[in-house]
């Protein structure tokens, strides 16, 4: 348990860690996934209104 428990540990500190290095990767990374989910949903909404759903 111990194990798993540090385990978790290194995969947040390496995650904050990446961040800090490279912050604007990770702004536009977030950026892109949120206007792909924005693109998914207005398709998905404007085929849904076409279909008369």
């Amino acid at each position: 348990m111990k194990g798993l428990y540090l385990a978790a540990i290194d995969i947040i500190v390496d995650g904050l860690d990446s961040i800090a290095h490279y912050p604007v990767m990770w702004v536009f990374t977030v950026t892109a996934a949120i206007l792909t989910a924005i693109l998914i949903h207005t398709c998905g909404v404007a085929e849904g209104r076409i279909m008369g759903l």
